[in-house]
């Protein structure tokens, strides 16, 4: 186990956030979305955060990389709520955020030995 790859995998879930956060902003701004719509762009987003981490973490653990990327998922998803309830803002559901991050580390671990 390897808290540096997990750590790393978080990092670039981390940058890869501000990317998607700043995105969804942006098309929020200057369209008129639905707010079904900007729901959707948020579930999307927190997927591709969630597999950003965890292939980050699966290419920088040396072995264990699919464990490696659902950690570094779940581990965001974790800190990203603790702070969005630190700062009062809603989030949604725990248990689903939780399931999508552990799927999407787990398949981006699996995409890291991949390619």
């Amino acid at each position: 186990m390897s808290i540096r790859a997990t750590a790393e995998g978080m990092m670039l879930g981390v940058l890869c956030a501000l990317v998607v956060a700043v995105g969804l902003a942006a098309v929020a701004y200057h369209t008129e979305m639905p707010g079904g719509m900007l729901t959707a762009g948020i579930w999307v987003g927190d997927a591709l955060v969630s597999l950003a981490a965890g292939f980050g973490a699966g290419r920088r653990a040396e072995s264990g990389a699919i464990l490696h990327g659902s950690l570094a998922a779940v581990s965001l998803c974790v800190v990203g709520s603790l702070v969005a309830e630190a700062g009062h803002w809603p989030v949604g559901p725990l248990w689903g955020r939780l399931s999508l991050a552990a799927v999407m580390g787990l398949t981006g671990g699996i995409a890291a030995v991949l390619f």
